[in-house]
């Protein structure tokens, strides 16, 4: 496989950690939601009994297994920003859009800031 396949191939990887990163974060906090808080044996009873709980672990075994694998291709340092902060964007527009946030024009331009810092930290420096 070329160089540039095979960074490709680390950038789809990176991708589906964080796709499983949100989708994880939205399950985890859904699941917690939805619990019925009545001592310590009700909180492990309806975790265990939770599919989205379930969803939320296997998404985050997912996200760990990509993202070992991209950061064996590129860069540590781009790797780890983009599982943060393209995470962040996306959470944040989640919950704009199905949490029931509000979205300021601080908080846009919070949004454009995390991700043109992404891009700039993708870029080759010269």
């Amino acid at each position: 496989m070329s160089a540039i396949g095979y960074q490709t191939l680390g950038f789809l990887a990176l991708g589906l950690a964080i796709l499983a990163n949100v989708i994880a974060n939205i399950s985890l906090k859904r699941t917690m939601q939805g619990l019925e808080v009545d001592g310590m044996r009700s909180i492990i009873l309806g975790l265990l009994g939770s599919g989205l709980f379930w969803l939320g672990i296997g998404c985050l075994a997912v996200l760990l297994s990509s993202y070992l694998f991209a950061i064996r291709i590129i860069p540590l340092g781009i790797a780890y920003a983009g599982v943060t902060s393209l995470t962040i964007a996306l959470l944040t527009i989640w919950g704009v859009l199905y949490g029931g946030e509000s979205l300021g024009p601080v908080r846009l331009i919070g949004i454009i800031a995390v991700i043109l810092g992404f891009v700039c930290i993708v870029l080759p420096g010269k």
